[in-house]
Protein backbone atom coordinates (compact mmCIF):
# COMPACT_ATOMS: atom_id res chain seq x y z
CA UNK A 1 0.00 0.00 0.00
CA UNK A 2 2.85 2.09 0.68
CA UNK A 3 4.36 1.71 -2.95
CA UNK A 4 0.63 2.85 -4.24
CA UNK A 5 0.34 5.68 -2.15
CA UNK A 6 3.88 6.79 -3.11
CA UNK A 7 2.88 6.72 -6.65
CA UNK A 8 -0.13 8.49 -6.39
CA UNK A 9 2.01 11.35 -4.78
CA UNK A 10 4.17 11.50 -7.40
CA UNK A 11 1.65 11.64 -10.05
CA UNK A 12 -0.09 14.70 -8.48
CA UNK A 13 3.51 16.41 -8.42
CA UNK A 14 4.00 15.93 -11.97
CA UNK A 15 0.46 16.92 -12.99
CA UNK A 16 1.09 19.85 -10.92
CA UNK A 17 4.25 20.48 -12.26
CA UNK A 18 3.25 19.83 -16.02
CA UNK A 19 -0.59 21.08 -15.93
CA UNK A 20 -0.08 24.17 -18.02
CA UNK A 21 2.42 22.56 -20.50
CA UNK A 22 -0.50 20.04 -20.93
CA UNK A 23 -3.75 22.60 -20.99
CA UNK A 24 -1.56 24.52 -23.51
CA UNK A 25 -1.00 21.14 -25.51
CA UNK A 26 -4.10 20.05 -25.90
CA UNK A 27 -4.25 17.46 -27.99
CA UNK A 28 -1.32 17.52 -29.90
CA UNK A 29 0.12 14.27 -30.29
CA UNK A 30 3.96 15.32 -30.47
CA UNK A 31 3.00 17.18 -27.33
CA UNK A 32 1.41 14.43 -25.70
CA UNK A 33 4.64 11.99 -26.57
CA UNK A 34 6.01 14.70 -24.56
CA UNK A 35 4.54 14.73 -21.29
CA UNK A 36 4.23 11.08 -21.42
CA UNK A 37 7.87 10.67 -21.97
CA UNK A 38 8.82 12.59 -18.95
CA UNK A 39 7.19 10.15 -17.05
CA UNK A 40 10.54 7.62 -17.62
CA UNK A 41 10.18 4.20 -18.74
CA UNK A 42 6.86 2.36 -18.01
CA UNK A 43 7.73 -1.34 -17.74
CA UNK A 44 5.07 -3.08 -15.69
CA UNK A 45 5.16 -2.93 -11.83
CA UNK A 46 7.51 0.00 -11.68
CA UNK A 47 6.17 3.41 -9.94
CA UNK A 48 6.34 5.15 -13.51
CA UNK A 49 4.04 2.57 -15.29
CA UNK A 50 1.22 3.82 -12.32
CA UNK A 51 2.43 7.01 -12.98
CA UNK A 52 1.68 6.43 -16.88
CA UNK A 53 -2.06 5.56 -16.43
CA UNK A 54 -2.73 8.27 -13.96
CA UNK A 55 -1.96 10.93 -16.89
CA UNK A 56 -3.53 8.46 -19.78
CA UNK A 57 -6.86 8.82 -17.90
CA UNK A 58 -6.81 12.13 -18.21
CA UNK A 59 -5.75 12.75 -21.94
CA UNK A 60 -8.79 10.29 -22.68
CA UNK A 61 -10.76 12.12 -20.80
CA UNK A 62 -9.63 15.50 -22.67
CA UNK A 63 -9.78 13.44 -26.13
CA UNK A 64 -13.88 13.51 -25.45
CA UNK A 65 -14.00 9.78 -24.29
CA UNK A 66 -16.83 8.27 -22.05
CA UNK A 67 -16.93 6.04 -19.42
CA UNK A 68 -13.09 6.36 -19.44
CA UNK A 69 -11.68 3.61 -16.86
CA UNK A 70 -8.97 1.34 -15.72
CA UNK A 71 -9.96 -2.56 -16.89
CA UNK A 72 -8.08 -5.07 -15.05
CA UNK A 73 -7.09 -8.05 -17.40
CA UNK A 74 -7.36 -10.95 -14.92
CA UNK A 75 -8.44 -11.52 -10.99
CA UNK A 76 -4.65 -10.65 -10.21
CA UNK A 77 -5.40 -7.25 -11.83
CA UNK A 78 -1.60 -7.59 -12.72
CA UNK A 79 -2.06 -5.69 -15.99
CA UNK A 80 -4.31 -2.68 -16.63
CA UNK A 81 -5.74 -1.83 -19.75
CA UNK A 82 -7.32 2.00 -19.86
CA UNK A 83 -10.71 2.34 -21.62
CA UNK A 84 -13.01 4.75 -23.31
CA UNK A 85 -15.36 5.28 -25.62
CA UNK A 86 -17.03 7.49 -28.51
CA UNK A 87 -20.93 6.69 -28.15
CA UNK A 88 -22.76 5.60 -31.73
CA UNK A 89 -26.08 4.85 -33.64
CA UNK A 90 -25.40 1.09 -33.01
CA UNK A 91 -23.95 -1.29 -30.21
CA UNK A 92 -21.49 -2.48 -32.61
CA UNK A 93 -17.74 -1.01 -32.22
CA UNK A 94 -14.35 -0.09 -34.09
CA UNK A 95 -11.56 -0.86 -31.19
CA UNK A 96 -8.67 1.72 -31.52
CA UNK A 97 -5.84 0.07 -29.68
CA UNK A 98 -1.97 0.90 -28.58
CA UNK A 99 -0.12 -0.25 -26.07
CA UNK A 100 1.07 1.42 -23.14
CA UNK A 101 3.99 -0.38 -21.42
CA UNK A 102 7.55 -0.31 -22.82
CA UNK A 103 10.62 -2.89 -22.16
CA UNK A 104 12.91 -2.24 -19.24
CA UNK A 105 15.19 1.02 -19.56
CA UNK A 106 13.31 2.73 -22.58
CA UNK A 107 11.27 5.60 -22.12
CA UNK A 108 9.11 4.60 -25.25
CA UNK A 109 9.20 7.28 -27.32
CA UNK A 110 8.25 5.43 -30.78
CA UNK A 111 7.64 2.06 -28.81
CA UNK A 112 5.07 3.59 -27.67
CA UNK A 113 4.08 6.78 -26.82
CA UNK A 114 3.56 7.88 -29.98
CA UNK A 115 0.45 4.91 -31.02
CA UNK A 116 -1.29 5.95 -27.68
CA UNK A 117 -0.93 9.92 -29.06
CA UNK A 118 -1.80 9.16 -32.69
CA UNK A 119 -5.04 7.23 -31.13
CA UNK A 120 -6.08 9.55 -28.74
CA UNK A 121 -5.56 12.43 -31.31
CA UNK A 122 -7.45 10.55 -33.74
CA UNK A 123 -10.46 9.99 -31.20
CA UNK A 124 -10.17 14.04 -30.55
CA UNK A 125 -11.14 14.36 -33.89
CA UNK A 126 -13.60 11.83 -34.43
CA UNK A 127 -15.38 12.69 -30.75
CA UNK A 128 -16.07 16.38 -33.00
CA UNK A 129 -18.46 13.79 -35.50
CA UNK A 130 -21.53 11.71 -35.19
CA UNK A 131 -20.83 7.99 -35.65
CA UNK A 132 -22.99 5.10 -36.71
CA UNK A 133 -20.86 2.61 -34.61
CA UNK A 134 -19.19 3.15 -31.17
CA UNK A 135 -15.83 3.86 -30.92
CA UNK A 136 -13.58 1.99 -27.88
CA UNK A 137 -9.96 3.38 -27.06
CA UNK A 138 -8.05 0.58 -25.48
CA UNK A 139 -4.56 1.69 -24.35
CA UNK A 140 -3.47 -2.20 -23.65
CA UNK A 141 -0.66 -3.20 -20.82
CA UNK A 142 1.58 -6.24 -21.28
CA UNK A 143 2.28 -5.66 -24.57
CA UNK A 144 5.83 -6.29 -23.70
CA UNK A 145 5.37 -9.51 -22.24
CA UNK A 146 4.22 -11.02 -25.46
CA UNK A 147 0.77 -9.20 -25.76
CA UNK A 148 -0.24 -11.47 -22.67
CA UNK A 149 -2.63 -8.61 -21.53
CA UNK A 150 -4.58 -8.42 -24.58
CA UNK A 151 -4.84 -12.01 -24.67
CA UNK A 152 -5.72 -12.15 -20.81
CA UNK A 153 -8.34 -9.66 -21.47
CA UNK A 154 -10.33 -11.15 -24.66
CA UNK A 155 -10.19 -14.51 -22.96
CA UNK A 156 -13.06 -12.63 -20.34
CA UNK A 157 -14.66 -11.57 -23.35
CA UNK A 158 -17.75 -13.40 -24.28
CA UNK A 159 -18.43 -14.48 -27.88
CA UNK A 160 -21.16 -12.69 -28.79
CA UNK A 161 -19.72 -9.25 -26.86
CA UNK A 162 -16.23 -10.33 -29.73
CA UNK A 163 -19.57 -10.83 -32.65
CA UNK A 164 -20.04 -6.73 -32.07
CA UNK A 165 -16.75 -5.65 -32.59
CA UNK A 166 -16.23 -4.45 -36.73
CA UNK A 167 -12.29 -4.67 -36.84
CA UNK A 168 -9.73 -3.49 -34.01
CA UNK A 169 -6.96 -1.21 -35.25
CA UNK A 170 -3.30 -1.23 -33.25
CA UNK A 171 -1.15 1.34 -33.57
CA UNK A 172 2.45 0.87 -32.62
CA UNK A 173 5.44 2.94 -33.61
CA UNK A 174 4.60 5.75 -35.89
CA UNK A 175 6.04 8.93 -36.95
CA UNK A 176 9.67 8.07 -36.86
CA UNK A 177 12.21 10.12 -37.99
CA UNK A 178 13.67 7.61 -39.76
CA UNK A 179 11.34 6.52 -42.27
CA UNK A 180 9.75 8.98 -44.79
CA UNK A 181 8.40 6.66 -47.32
CA UNK A 182 4.77 5.30 -47.29
CA UNK A 183 3.45 4.37 -43.96
CA UNK A 184 2.80 0.50 -43.21
CA UNK A 185 -0.62 -2.03 -43.11
CA UNK A 186 1.18 -4.69 -41.33
CA UNK A 187 -1.33 -7.49 -41.93
CA UNK A 188 -1.76 -10.03 -38.82
CA UNK A 189 -1.61 -13.82 -38.91
CA UNK A 190 -3.04 -16.29 -35.97
CA UNK A 191 -4.14 -20.09 -35.72
CA UNK A 192 -6.93 -21.23 -34.39
CA UNK A 193 -6.70 -24.81 -33.68
CA UNK A 194 -5.68 -26.21 -37.39
CA UNK A 195 -6.85 -22.99 -38.69
CA UNK A 196 -4.36 -20.02 -40.01
CA UNK A 197 -6.44 -16.82 -40.15
CA UNK A 198 -4.92 -13.41 -41.78
CA UNK A 199 -6.18 -9.95 -41.83
CA UNK A 200 -9.56 -9.83 -44.17
CA UNK A 201 -9.82 -8.36 -47.66
CA UNK A 202 -12.00 -6.08 -46.50
CA UNK A 203 -10.67 -4.40 -43.45
CA UNK A 204 -7.10 -3.84 -45.47
CA UNK A 205 -9.15 -2.02 -48.64
CA UNK A 206 -10.63 -0.41 -45.96
CA UNK A 207 -7.52 1.00 -44.60
CA UNK A 208 -5.77 1.34 -47.55
CA UNK A 209 -8.85 3.24 -48.91
CA UNK A 210 -8.86 5.22 -45.57
CA UNK A 211 -5.26 6.76 -46.00
CA UNK A 212 -6.35 7.12 -49.55
CA UNK A 213 -8.75 9.63 -48.28
CA UNK A 214 -6.40 11.39 -46.10
CA UNK A 215 -3.29 11.86 -48.46
CA UNK A 216 -1.05 9.71 -46.64
CA UNK A 217 0.72 7.03 -49.26
CA UNK A 218 0.67 3.41 -47.17
CA UNK A 219 1.69 0.03 -48.51
CA UNK A 220 1.46 -3.20 -47.25
CA UNK A 221 3.93 -4.87 -45.05
CA UNK A 222 7.08 -3.45 -46.45
CA UNK A 223 8.05 -0.80 -49.66
CA UNK A 224 10.41 -2.56 -51.20
CA UNK A 225 9.55 -6.32 -50.77
CA UNK A 226 5.51 -6.01 -50.30
CA UNK A 227 4.83 -9.21 -52.74
CA UNK A 228 7.02 -11.33 -50.99
CA UNK A 229 6.18 -10.61 -47.35
CA UNK A 230 2.75 -10.82 -48.05
CA UNK A 231 3.20 -14.60 -49.16
CA UNK A 232 5.48 -14.91 -46.53
CA UNK A 233 2.46 -13.53 -43.72
CA UNK A 234 0.92 -16.79 -45.44
CA UNK A 235 3.75 -19.43 -44.52
CA UNK A 236 5.10 -18.04 -41.45
CA UNK A 237 4.16 -16.41 -38.36
CA UNK A 238 5.69 -12.63 -37.94
CA UNK A 239 8.57 -13.27 -35.14
CA UNK A 240 7.15 -10.46 -32.60
CA UNK A 241 3.52 -10.96 -31.10
CA UNK A 242 1.40 -7.98 -31.17
CA UNK A 243 -1.97 -7.09 -29.55
CA UNK A 244 -2.84 -6.98 -32.99
CA UNK A 245 -2.41 -11.12 -33.52
CA UNK A 246 -4.50 -11.09 -30.15
CA UNK A 247 -7.39 -9.97 -31.25
CA UNK A 248 -7.12 -12.27 -34.86
CA UNK A 249 -6.88 -15.34 -32.24
CA UNK A 250 -10.35 -14.08 -30.49
CA UNK A 251 -11.82 -14.34 -34.15
CA UNK A 252 -11.94 -10.47 -34.49
CA UNK A 253 -10.66 -8.97 -37.61
CA UNK A 254 -7.22 -6.96 -37.16
CA UNK A 255 -4.65 -4.98 -38.42
CA UNK A 256 -1.48 -3.10 -37.24
CA UNK A 257 -0.61 0.28 -38.30
CA UNK A 258 3.16 1.04 -38.08
CA UNK A 259 6.55 3.28 -39.19
CA UNK A 260 8.55 -0.10 -39.22
CA UNK A 261 8.47 -2.39 -42.07
CA UNK A 262 8.34 -6.42 -41.86
CA UNK A 263 11.81 -6.64 -42.90
CA UNK A 264 12.93 -3.60 -40.22
CA UNK A 265 16.30 -4.71 -38.57
CA UNK A 266 16.01 -1.65 -35.74
CA UNK A 267 16.28 -3.80 -32.09
CA UNK A 268 12.66 -3.86 -30.38
CA UNK A 269 14.78 -3.34 -26.88
CA UNK A 270 16.10 0.73 -27.35
CA UNK A 271 17.97 2.51 -25.75
CA UNK A 272 17.71 4.50 -22.49
CA UNK A 273 19.20 7.71 -24.35
CA UNK A 274 15.97 7.09 -26.94
CA UNK A 275 14.36 11.18 -27.08
CA UNK A 276 12.06 12.79 -29.08
CA UNK A 277 14.31 13.47 -31.89
CA UNK A 278 13.46 9.80 -33.02
CA UNK A 279 9.86 11.23 -34.17
CA UNK A 280 8.86 13.10 -36.81
CA UNK A 281 6.04 15.91 -35.50
CA UNK A 282 4.57 16.62 -39.03
CA UNK A 283 4.78 12.42 -40.01
CA UNK A 284 2.77 11.75 -36.08
CA UNK A 285 0.14 14.45 -37.29
CA UNK A 286 -0.52 12.71 -39.98
CA UNK A 287 -0.36 9.34 -38.92
CA UNK A 288 -3.64 10.97 -36.58
CA UNK A 289 -5.23 12.46 -39.28
CA UNK A 290 -5.33 9.64 -41.35
CA UNK A 291 -5.72 6.83 -38.20
CA UNK A 292 -9.35 9.06 -37.85
CA UNK A 293 -10.18 8.95 -41.40
CA UNK A 294 -9.62 5.06 -41.38
CA UNK A 295 -11.60 4.55 -38.80
CA UNK A 296 -14.70 6.82 -40.53
CA UNK A 297 -14.04 4.09 -43.25
CA UNK A 298 -14.97 1.59 -41.39
CA UNK A 299 -17.61 3.69 -39.85
CA UNK A 300 -19.74 3.97 -43.09
CA UNK A 301 -19.74 -0.15 -43.01
CA UNK A 302 -23.07 -1.78 -41.72
CA UNK A 303 -21.55 -4.79 -40.39
CA UNK A 304 -18.52 -7.23 -41.08
CA UNK A 305 -18.19 -8.10 -44.74
CA UNK A 306 -17.48 -11.58 -45.94
CA UNK A 307 -14.12 -12.85 -44.42
CA UNK A 308 -12.00 -13.38 -47.37
CA UNK A 309 -7.96 -14.31 -46.84
CA UNK A 310 -6.68 -15.30 -49.42
CA UNK A 311 -5.85 -12.30 -51.16
CA UNK A 312 -2.65 -9.70 -52.45
CA UNK A 313 -2.49 -6.35 -52.53
CA UNK A 314 -1.20 -5.26 -55.85
CA UNK A 315 -0.80 -1.48 -57.48
CA UNK A 316 -2.86 -0.15 -54.66
CA UNK A 317 -5.84 -2.40 -55.40
CA UNK A 318 -6.68 -5.59 -52.79
CA UNK A 319 -6.91 -8.28 -55.77
CA UNK A 320 -9.45 -11.41 -53.79
CA UNK A 321 -9.47 -14.88 -54.70
CA UNK A 322 -11.90 -14.83 -57.44
CA UNK A 323 -10.08 -12.05 -59.22
CA UNK A 324 -6.84 -14.05 -58.85
CA UNK A 325 -8.14 -17.42 -60.33
CA UNK A 326 -9.97 -15.95 -63.11
CA UNK A 327 -6.67 -14.46 -64.29
CA UNK A 328 -4.74 -17.91 -63.71
CA UNK A 329 -8.02 -19.33 -65.70
CA UNK A 330 -7.54 -17.36 -68.76
CA UNK A 331 -3.77 -17.79 -68.69
CA UNK A 332 -4.58 -21.49 -68.14
CA UNK A 333 -7.10 -21.83 -71.53
CA UNK A 334 -4.55 -19.86 -73.44
CA UNK A 335 -1.95 -22.29 -72.79
CA UNK A 336 -4.02 -25.16 -73.11
CA UNK A 337 -5.46 -23.86 -76.61
CA UNK A 338 -1.72 -23.29 -77.79
CA UNK A 339 -0.80 -26.68 -76.89
CA UNK A 340 -2.81 -28.77 -78.61
CA UNK A 341 -0.96 -31.01 -80.96
CA UNK A 342 -3.51 -30.04 -83.88
CA UNK A 343 -5.96 -32.86 -85.61
CA UNK A 344 -5.32 -36.52 -84.93
CA UNK A 345 -7.25 -37.82 -88.06
CA UNK A 346 -5.49 -39.17 -90.86
CA UNK A 347 -2.17 -39.80 -88.98
CA UNK A 348 -1.32 -43.36 -88.95
CA UNK A 349 -0.56 -45.10 -85.63
CA UNK A 350 3.00 -43.80 -84.82
CA UNK A 351 2.87 -40.60 -85.84
CA UNK A 352 -0.37 -40.29 -83.40
CA UNK A 353 1.98 -42.06 -80.83
CA UNK A 354 4.81 -39.03 -81.19
CA UNK A 355 2.26 -36.84 -81.04
CA UNK A 356 0.97 -38.14 -77.42
CA UNK A 357 4.70 -38.01 -76.39
CA UNK A 358 5.41 -34.83 -77.33
CA UNK A 359 2.33 -33.91 -75.92
CA UNK A 360 2.31 -35.49 -72.11
CA UNK A 361 4.95 -32.73 -70.86
CA UNK A 362 2.90 -30.30 -71.10
CA UNK A 363 -0.24 -31.70 -70.20
CA UNK A 364 1.23 -32.52 -66.79
CA UNK A 365 2.42 -28.92 -66.49
CA UNK A 366 -0.97 -27.30 -67.41
CA UNK A 367 -3.04 -29.72 -64.74
CA UNK A 368 -0.57 -28.74 -61.97
CA UNK A 369 -0.98 -25.06 -63.09
CA UNK A 370 -4.95 -24.79 -63.08
CA UNK A 371 -4.91 -26.99 -59.38
CA UNK A 372 -2.63 -24.35 -57.67
CA UNK A 373 -4.65 -21.77 -59.52
CA UNK A 374 -7.31 -23.19 -57.14
CA UNK A 375 -5.44 -23.88 -54.58
CA UNK A 376 -3.12 -21.49 -53.85
CA UNK A 377 -4.02 -18.45 -55.94
CA UNK A 378 -1.69 -16.08 -53.49
CA UNK A 379 1.39 -18.02 -54.61
CA UNK A 380 0.23 -18.85 -57.91
CA UNK A 381 -0.12 -15.30 -59.04
CA UNK A 382 2.96 -14.21 -57.51
CA UNK A 383 5.16 -17.09 -58.55
CA UNK A 384 3.39 -19.50 -61.30
CA UNK A 385 1.14 -16.71 -63.38
CA UNK A 386 4.73 -16.00 -65.09
CA UNK A 387 5.35 -19.46 -65.96
CA UNK A 388 2.15 -19.70 -67.64
CA UNK A 389 2.46 -16.74 -69.41
CA UNK A 390 5.64 -18.51 -70.49
CA UNK A 391 4.06 -21.58 -71.52
CA UNK A 392 2.13 -19.66 -73.91
CA UNK A 393 5.17 -18.68 -76.04
CA UNK A 394 5.48 -23.02 -76.82
CA UNK A 395 8.93 -24.37 -77.33
CA UNK A 396 11.76 -24.45 -79.54
CA UNK A 397 13.80 -27.61 -80.75
CA UNK A 398 17.14 -25.51 -80.29
CA UNK A 399 18.79 -26.71 -76.61
CA UNK A 400 19.32 -22.82 -75.96
CA UNK A 401 16.04 -21.38 -76.20
CA UNK A 402 14.56 -24.61 -74.62
CA UNK A 403 16.72 -23.48 -71.16
CA UNK A 404 15.92 -19.60 -71.52
CA UNK A 405 12.59 -20.54 -70.31
CA UNK A 406 13.10 -22.49 -67.50
CA UNK A 407 15.66 -20.19 -66.06
CA UNK A 408 12.91 -17.29 -66.15
CA UNK A 409 10.49 -19.72 -64.79
CA UNK A 410 12.76 -20.37 -61.71
CA UNK A 411 13.86 -17.39 -61.16
CA UNK A 412 11.02 -15.73 -58.69
CA UNK A 413 11.38 -18.85 -56.97
CA UNK A 414 14.89 -19.14 -56.11
CA UNK A 415 14.88 -15.16 -55.28
CA UNK A 416 11.54 -15.72 -52.59
CA UNK A 417 13.34 -18.95 -51.30
CA UNK A 418 16.43 -17.10 -50.78
CA UNK A 419 14.44 -13.91 -49.14
CA UNK A 420 12.71 -16.34 -46.99
CA UNK A 421 16.06 -17.88 -45.59
CA UNK A 422 17.65 -14.24 -45.05
CA UNK A 423 14.30 -13.72 -43.30
CA UNK A 424 14.35 -16.47 -41.27
CA UNK A 425 17.79 -16.01 -39.81
CA UNK A 426 17.21 -12.27 -39.41
CA UNK A 427 14.32 -12.92 -37.19
CA UNK A 428 11.70 -11.00 -39.18
CA UNK A 429 9.19 -14.80 -38.91
CA UNK A 430 9.09 -18.23 -38.61
CA UNK A 431 8.14 -20.45 -41.22
CA UNK A 432 5.41 -22.46 -40.21
CA UNK A 433 3.20 -25.84 -41.87
CA UNK A 434 1.30 -23.94 -43.89
CA UNK A 435 4.11 -23.15 -46.08
CA UNK A 436 3.95 -27.51 -47.26
CA UNK A 437 1.49 -27.04 -49.70
CA UNK A 438 2.67 -23.97 -51.32
CA UNK A 439 6.12 -25.53 -51.41
CA UNK A 440 4.83 -28.38 -52.57
CA UNK A 441 2.69 -26.99 -55.73
CA UNK A 442 4.87 -24.83 -57.13
CA UNK A 443 7.86 -27.30 -57.10
CA UNK A 444 5.99 -29.40 -58.76
CA UNK A 445 4.76 -26.94 -61.11
CA UNK A 446 8.49 -25.71 -62.07
CA UNK A 447 9.36 -28.81 -62.20
CA UNK A 448 7.03 -30.33 -65.33
CA UNK A 449 7.58 -26.74 -66.61
CA UNK A 450 11.34 -27.28 -67.41
CA UNK A 451 10.85 -31.15 -68.27
CA UNK A 452 8.61 -30.18 -70.48
CA UNK A 453 10.77 -27.41 -71.91
CA UNK A 454 14.17 -29.88 -72.03
CA UNK A 455 11.89 -32.75 -73.34
CA UNK A 456 13.56 -33.80 -77.20
CA UNK A 457 9.97 -34.31 -78.24
CA UNK A 458 8.71 -30.70 -78.20
CA UNK A 459 5.15 -29.82 -78.64
CA UNK A 460 4.39 -29.51 -82.37
CA UNK A 461 3.10 -26.34 -83.68
CA UNK A 462 -0.39 -25.90 -84.13
CA UNK A 463 -1.20 -26.34 -87.98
Amino acid sequence: MGSVRASIRMAGAILIATGSAVAAAGLDPVDFVSHLVEVGPRSWGSAEHRVAQVLLLQDMERAGLLGVERLPTDSSSRWQHLTGVLSGRSSTETVLTAHYDTVQGSRGVLDNASGCAATLSAASHLSKVPLAHMLRVVLTDGEEEQAAGTRAWLAKVSPQDRELVLANLNVDMVGSSSQSGPGIVHLTAGWIGNQKLVSPAWLVHAVLRGAEASSFPVVVLDGNWSWFAQLAVRCSMPSRLSDSRRFLESEVPSVTISDLPLTSTRSHEVDEDEDLGSLDPERLRGWALTLAAIARRLDSLEGRPAGETEYLVLGGRVWIRRDLIWVGFVVWVLSVWRGLPGPWRRRDSMTRRQAGRSYLPGFAFRMLFILAVFLIPTFAAILLYPVGVLALLGTRDRTRSRLTPCFLAVTPTVLFILWLAYGQMAGWFTLDRSALLPATLVLLNLATFCSWQLDPFPDRERP
